[in-house]
């Protein structure tokens, strides 16, 4: 009987669907009301507190332990560079999800951030940029790891010259915009 390359099943209090040809997973905890979705390097979190499901005191099923597997085998092929964490999320406990990231790592936190676990990444080495709200969890997040913090609240400032040439035949207006964005490591 040939494998299928989507998998599911209920493991705790969360319904975990794997599809190992896409290499895309969905979590979604019953529980806490959070969802997790990898879709290429990039995880999508949405609920309010985002965390890892404990299943250590959970006999698994063959049917559990086939999601277990095929989760494995994504993890193990995709370099995770882009956590995106939406406006609903208040609290980061924790994830495990440290031996999958990327070299380079961009975490997007919502206006509505309030906590975020000090020891989130684990012992990571990746290069970790944190895009979010000046004055959030997001921004102490940043600072209190040396990271980078770029604040997604400041308008970009713009600077606009214009020169304009007299000739006989026509008039000709250049206009030149540079855009600055704000970026801040502490």
């Amino acid at each position: 009987k040939p494998i299928s390359p989507v998998v599911s099943a209920t493991i705790g209090t969360a319904e975990v669907t794997v599809n190992t040809q896409t290499k895309e997973v969905t979590v979604k905890d019953t529980a806490t009301g959070m969802t997790a979705e990898l879709k290429g390097s990039t995880i999508n979190f949405d609920g309010s507190v985002i965390q890892t499901i404990d299943i250590s005191n959970t006999e698994l099923t063959d049917e559990q332990n086939a999601v277990l597997a095929g989760l494995l085998t994504v993890a193990s092929s995709v370099k995770v560079d882009t956590l995106n964490f939406s406006d609903n999320v208040t609290e980061v406990k924790s994830m495990a999800i440290g031996s999958t990231m990327a070299e380079n790592l961009t975490m997007v936190f919502g206006k509505n951030i309030k906590t975020i676990a000090d020891n989130l990444l684990g012992e990571s080495t990746a290069k970790v940029t944190v895009k979010g709200y000046k004055g959030t969890a997001a921004e102490t997040f940043a600072a209190s790891k040396n990271y980078t913090f770029v604040a997604l609240d400041e308008p970009a400032a713009t600077t606009t010259a214009t020169t304009v040439t007299t000739t006989d035949a026509a008039t000709t207006t250049t206009t030149v915009s540079t855009t600055k964005a704000t970026t801040t490591k502490k």
